[in-house]
């Protein structure tokens, strides 16, 4: 998912795990039930003003005994709940609907529960609207948790599950949701079914529906998948710009991580507040992001991404968000350098840290905040750069073989399924052979980034450049690499350092003496620094050292 305001060119060690886990009792206190759901069979028909009746079955699987279960469900009005025909007592309040199950319904059963009820679109979730163009379209917008007003669900991304749809609507109308195609029929009343089942779980976020009168376009195959855009009459002239790289996008991260997680990729105009959303296999976009001068290709290739993080590989909880979203926002990077060079995903880590930056100045956080409760509040730039940071970093701190192996690890573990971030972490425990409890701890657990103050000095006697780096933020010092580039009429001399202490001392041996130096040339590092030349032999600088370490490519094998 990506704000439209986030375009700026447009608009395993005990102690981490406890402190993660104790984060996230305090923060997602989304009550867990002992059910898993299995599937949603939606069956919803849509009259005049986009006014609805349906009727959906929700398997429900039960993993211990119990008396009674309860789904998230507010706004519509429901007419009846059964199960295989059979009339079940409910109560509907307070945005929960709670079903009294019958006797038979025993542990490791699959109960089918059947809630029939009709309503009409709330605006905030479920949107019927006039596009821009002023003709009626309705779309769900779901994320976070909007799928409960308009579909009874276990609406928390720990519980996925497969979902069919039976849209019936005005002919003129295409209907398009998650999933493959299975029918499309004009009904002798003028209206027409379609339908499209999606076979691999998806989180409730996900499970949206879209009404317009679209022109669809074939855009092409990645690995035997076919790739569509579905858009507004007036504005598809556009899609070839916003969608020319959308096969590249899509191969690049089949090759990366592992193959396409659904039977399609959608990508569909709409009315949603956001410039994108995610939702599977049918990526829905802010209608303004195919219109106007300056239509190009954000956020498509952070959308895309997001197919295989968020969607396939799905947070077990919102305090997990970056998971996903740090995940889509690197992996657009890192298309970009596949596509143009190292220096593409210089430049966006550079914008993110520049966000990082303003975002502290005016109101601190941590990417796992236990006193952020509410997912929307969550979508901070955090979660988005700084997640993508946390990343970034990890590649520069075990290698590029150690990284894409992992990831591609962490996919192949939890494809289909929830991931937590002790997951990613035992992932690359084990394909590094080292402990990264103080990384995942200073990066995901507390506020700001390092703030350095360098200052360096050239002794002609010994031939060597002195440093002395000190950490002035609040808190503990961080650990961590730091490259430096001594520059020279020769080029640059890169050298390493290891940042573990408030005020941190090395000295390099060089061939002559430096004109200045560069902190971190070629941005592995989240922080923020000032850098000042001392007169040499300067009685601020220490002979102590933590080096000298041997010429540093930047983290690049």
């Amino acid at each position: 998912m990506m704000f439209a305001s986030f375009a700026s060119h447009r608009v395993i060690a005990a102690g981490v795990l406890l402190a993660l886990a104790a984060a996230r009792a305090g923060a997602d206190a989304y009550p867990r039930q002992p059910i898993d759901v299995q599937h949603y069979d939606v069956d919803i028909e849509f009259g005049e003003d986009f006014a609805f009746e349906a009727t959906v079955r929700v398997d429900v699987r039960l993993l211990s005994a119990a008396t009674e279960v309860h789904l998230d469900f507010e706004g519509p009005t429901v007419v009846a709940v059964t199960t295989e025909g059979q009339a079940l007592p409910y109560r509907h309040d307070a945005g929960r609907l709670g079903v009294t199950l019958p006797p038979t319904a025993l542990p490791g059963h699959v109960l089918p529960l059947t809630v029939h009820y009709r309503g009409q679109p709330d605006g905030v979730a479920l949107v019927a609207r006039p596009n821009a163009h002023g003709d009626p379209a309705l779309f769900a917008d779901n994320w976070p948790e909007g799928a409960r007003r308009w579909l009874p669900a276990v609406d928390h991304p720990s519980d996925k599950a497969t979902v069919d749809f039976a849209i019936t609507a005005d002919d003129r109308f295409g209907a398009v949701a998650p999933g493959e195609l299975v029918e499309t029929r004009t009904l002798p009343d003028g209206r027409r079914l379609t339908r499209w089942s999606a076979p691999v779980a998806i989180p409730a976020y996900c499970m949206v529906v879209g009404l317009a009168e679209f022109q669809v376009t074939r855009v092409g195959t990645a690995d035997g998948i076919p790739l569509s855009v579905w858009a507004f009459p007036p504005d598809a002239d556009v899609t070839g710009r916003m969608f020319a790289r959308s096969v590249l996008m899509m191969e690049y991260y089949a090759d990366l991580l592992g193959p396409y997680p659904y039977s399609k990729l959608a990508q569909v105009q709409s009315t949603i507040r956001y410039a994108g959303m995610e939702n599977a296999s049918a990526i829905f976009y802010a209608e303004t992001e195919l219109q106007g001068p300056h239509v190009d290709e954000f956020p498509v290739a952070h959308e895309i991404a997001h197919q295989w993080w968020g969607n396939s590989v799905t947070p077990a909880d919102w305090d997990d968000l970056w998971l996903s979203e740090g995940f889509a926002t690197y992996f657009d990077a890192l298309f970009y350098e596949h596509i143009e060079g190292p220096e593409a995903l210089r430049r966006r880590m550079r914008r993110g840290a520049q966000r990082l930056v303003a975002r502290q100045a005016g109101r601190p956080g941590a990417i796992v905040d236990p006193d952020v409760t509410d997912p929307q509040e969550k979508l901070t730039p955090l979660v988005y750069q700084k997640g993508a940071w946390v990343l970034h970093m990890l590649r520069r701190q075990v290698g590029d073989e150690a990284f894409f192996r992992g990831v591609r690890e962490f996919y192949r573990r939890h494809a289909g399924a929830n991931a937590t971030t002790a997951d990613l972490r035992v992932v690359f425990e084990a394909a590094t052979g080292d402990s990264l409890e103080a990384f995942f701890r200073q990066w995901l657990l507390r506020t700001g980034m390092p703030d350095l103050r360098v200052t360096w000095a050239w002794e002609e006697a010994t031939g060597e450049v002195l440093v002395q780096v000190e950490q002035v933020q609040d808190g503990e010092p961080y650990h961590a690499p730091l490259d430096l580039a001594f520059l020279g009429p020769g080029g640059a001399e890169t050298r390493t350092m290891t940042l573990a202490e408030a005020r941190d001392v090395a000295r390099f041996p060089l061939p002559e003496a430096p004109s200045g130096v560069q902190v971190d040339p070629d941005g592995w590092l989240l922080h923020e620094a000032a850098v000042t030349a001392a007169p040499p032999a300067a009685p601020g600088l220490s002979r102590d050292t933590n080096g000298p370490a041997p010429p540093s490519s930047g983290g690049q094998p």
